[in-house]
């Protein structure tokens, strides 16, 4: 019974191991798809380096309207 309980108890902790990674992905794709990131494949790469890379255009965009006003 003992080992039967192990089995059960680390096959639940990788189920809720599974499922929260794909949680994360989901949030950080639609993150991805929001920040219009999803057409760099750096995104699924480098995750930090383009969305660093995303904010800086953001910024260069933001900074364009102003001038433009």
């Amino acid at each position: 019974m003992a080992k039967l309980g192990d089995v059960v108890f680390k096959g639940a902790v990788s189920v809720l191991a599974t499922v929260s990674l794909m949680g994360f992905f989901s949030v950080s794709l639609s993150m991805y798809e929001r920040f219009g990131l999803h057409r760099s494949s750096k995104a699924l790469i480098d995750p930090p380096q383009a969305a660093a890379e995303g904010q800086q255009q953001q910024q260069q965009q933001q900074q364009q309207q102003q001038q433009q006003q």
